[in-house]
């Protein structure tokens, strides 16, 4: 008994994540895995944030959901189409303090494993 109580307790002083309906402004730009891509669509790891899209290299998405955990990630669940497919799906954006690395996490729900994905921003902003 005393156990839940302080479970409850606990989760109601926990801090609970905002939910907000566009991609935070620190996140906006183009990021790449390799810099000297920058700008290009040589690379297949071009990604452009944008304030409710991601845009991939052959798909974009469209954000129905933000999950702002802090100041420096978010957690996007979005609408997909690509290459004929559409599909729903969920992945963590993780900004490095100095604002130049974005990880993308995909959920282990959505594959075999977790995995990220490093990506550097862009300089120029796009």
């Amino acid at each position: 008994m005393i156990g839940l109580f302080i479970m409850a307790a606990a989760a109601a002083i926990a801090p609970k994540p905002d939910v907000i309906f566009a991609i935070p402004r620190r996140f906006w730009g183009e990021y790449n895995s390799k810099l000297a891509d920058c700008g290009s669509a040589r690379n297949d790891s071009r990604l452009v944030i944008e304030r409710e899209t991601l845009h991939f290299y052959e798909s974009d998405a469209t954000v129905s959901q933000i999950i702002s955990n802090s100041p420096t990630s978010f957690v996007a669940l979005a609408d997909y189409t690509g290459e004929g497919e559409h599909w729903n799906g969920m992945n963590e954006f993780l900004l490095s303090k100095d604002g130049k690395t974005l990880t993308m996490r995909i959920p282990r729900s959505q594959q075999i494993a977790q995995s990220d994905f490093i990506r550097y921003r862009c300089p120029g902003g796009r």
